[in-house]
């Protein structure tokens, strides 16, 4: 009897070991992969980047994320003249075809930014589904409330980005237009006019 447990045991132990191993290696492939696609997308040619960013929003790169706020930011530095710059059409639908796992690092992104990194955010929000954004209002709403004076400042723009679709987000600016701080008073308001422009528009 003790030698049959013993020996299921041992087979459990190898049936565990074996779904460690395939795991890790999996973790390792997917890893190998994000580093030859950034290296692609970082020496690249126009097409070898679109077709970089695709894979890298396949795996969800939060460095890929990181990496293109930074490129967008040293593009339009780069620029002369105060006209109007769109970016290529190969990095809008790299933000269109995002997810979730990439608000983390683009909202660390905008934190700690100054105007010409969160213009950037804006535009990279601007670009993403609704569905995606819209789970970034609440951190926008806190900033809102909470932030330094230069989050506070940017904050309802962001909050009309990110949650103009959103019931939800719109009854918490309604509230905080009763908050007792004025400075919050006056952004949750502003937040509101820049989403009801947009809403009563539509269909």
């Amino acid at each position: 009897m003790k030698a049959r447990r013993g020996k299921l045991v041992a087979l459990w132990a190898g049936v565990l070991g074996i779904a460690v191993l395939v795991a890790t290696g999996i973790a390792l492939k997917d890893r190998i992969r994000e580093e030859y696609w950034l290296w692609v997308l970082e020496n690249g040619d126009e097409p070898e980047k679109a077709k970089a960013t695709g894979h890298l929003a396949a795996l969800g790169s939060e460095r890929a994320v990181t990496y293109l706020l930074n490129y967008m930011v040293d593009v339009v530095a780069s620029l002369s003249g105060d006209g109007d710059y769109e970016h290529e059409d190969w990095l809008l639908r790299y933000w269109a075809s995002v997810g979730r796992e990439a608000l983390p690092p683009l909202l660390r992104f905008w934190e700690g930014g100054g105007d010409k990194e969160r213009f950037e955010v804006r535009c990279a929000l601007g670009a993403m589904d609704s569905s995606v954004t819209v789970l970034a209002a609440p951190h926008f709403l806190r900033a809102l409330v909470e932030g330094d004076d230069d989050s506070r400042k940017a904050a309802p723009e962001f909050v009309a980005v990110a949650g103009w679709k959103d019931e939800e987000t719109i009854r918490a600016l309604e509230a905080l237009a009763s908050h007792p701080d004025e400075d919050v008073r006056h952004r949750a308001e502003e937040a509101l006019r820049n989403i009801r422009p947009v809403t009563q528009s539509g269909p």
